[in-house]
């Protein structure tokens, strides 16, 4: 278990959350959060939606526009 850099509001303590989780968390990408939110997304009427791989797609693109990966030196 390790520190997530978080404050629990009631207690005042540091979360903490399994490494795991933090690193998930620190390396997940643009695909990983689209698959989030369209899992919370919910068509009331089926014609009136997207197909969902045209949704994923348009979704991902609008992340990635939004929110550029920073680039990595290769270190060579």
């Amino acid at each position: 278990m390790a520190q997530s850099g978080r404050l629990d509001h009631f207690t005042g303590e540091p979360k903490v959350k399994p490494v795991c989780v933090l690193d998930y968390n620190k390396k997940m990408g643009a695909v990983d959060r689209a698959d989030m939110i369209t899992s919370f997304v919910d068509c009331a009427r089926k014609k009136e939606c997207m197909p969902d791989k045209d949704f994923r797609l348009r979704l991902v693109k609008e992340q990635i526009q939004e929110h550029p990966l920073p680039r990595r030196s290769t270190g060579g």
